[in-house]
């Protein structure tokens, strides 16, 4: 007999922790986008530092993926799980491509994403049959 997690708006909690992960992102980038300039925007592309038309490009590509994502997530859809999959893999590598940041950097990567992403992956992988 397997117990069932409890479910929050009928969703496992996982599911919940990344829209919210896609809200906070989209928030974030619709915030950027219309406080900054086009031309005063910088971004980073796994490593690679961007800037203006490119930079604005990047965060226009990013809150579609959020969006998508997190209307996909909300639906319990297949490639939402792959996508969601995808994107949390892009960040690691950014994140080890980037390098250390600094202290500030290292521990908030090391105490707040990599446990994040960690039980992301897990459940995602694990709980494959419950998207569509």
């Amino acid at each position: 007999m397997a117990i069932k997690a409890p479910l929050i708006f009928g969703r496992p909690r996982y599911v919940i922790a990344l829209l919210a992960g896609a809200l906070i992102g989209s928030a974030y980038e619709v915030y950027s986008l219309v406080s900054v300039a086009g031309a005063d925007q910088h971004r980073y592309l796994l490593s690679y530092p961007l800037s203006g038309g490119s930079a604005y490009a990047v965060s226009v590509l990013k809150l579609a993926i959020y969006v998508c994502g997190g209307i996909g997530l909300w639906g319990m859809r297949k490639w939402a799980r792959l996508l969601a999959m995808g994107y949390l893999a892009y960040e690691l590598a950014a994140y080890v491509l980037a390098g250390t940041g600094g202290l500030t950097a290292l521990i908030g990567v090391q105490l707040l994403f990599l446990p994040y992403a960690t039980f992301c992956f897990m459940y995602l992988q694990r709980n494959a049959k419950a998207f569509g």
